[in-house]
């Protein structure tokens, strides 16, 4: 019988909905208020796929540090270079 995976702890989701509530918050801010409005930011679709994509396997960061920073670092690399 296979085992389960692990359960984010209660420290892992508040900090997985703080870091996603912040990273959403702050991409809409900058659309509604764009300091450079001749530049073409607008990050949907990929853009909010990747903010989730880095933001969720916070959900695992007890449990499986290494890939959890992984899969963070290398979603926001690709966020922050489109």
């Amino acid at each position: 019988m296979a085992a389960l995976p692990p359960r984010p702890t209660r420290a892992d989701a508040w900090i997985t909905l703080v870091l996603l509530f912040v990273s959403l918050g702050s991409t809409f801010a900058v659309e509604l208020v764009d300091p450079v409005p001749s530049v073409n930011r607008d990050p949907w679709p990929w853009g909010y796929a990747l903010i989730l994509a880095a933001c969720l396997p916070l959900l695992w960061r007890t449990a499986w540090p290494c890939v959890t920073a992984l899969a963070t670092v290398l979603a926001s690399t690709l966020y922050y270079r489109s």
